[in-house]
């Protein structure tokens, strides 16, 4: 079928990252908001840390550039 096609092609998104956005962002909520997704939809990415690839690649990319500019 092809929702069982789709969870083949998601990526998998680890709960570091999600905590990194959240520390940076000050809130999951306003994470949600720099990424430009609702915050129902980062919960659903957030609760079964999987996206489809080029979502997951913009999500952990968000998430390395917060942690170079809080190391700076």
């Amino acid at each position: 079928t092809v929702c069982h096609i789709l969870r083949l092609m998601e990526s998998q998104i680890g709960q570091e990252t999600f905590d990194r956005l959240r520390q940076f962002y000050g809130s999951h909520a306003e994470a949600a908001k720099a990424l430009g997704i609702s915050p129902r939809h980062y919960i659903r990415i957030r609760q079964s840390q999987a996206a489809t690839p080029p979502l997951a690649a913009y999500i952990e990319m968000m998430a390395r550039e917060a942690s170079k500019i809080q190391e700076a």
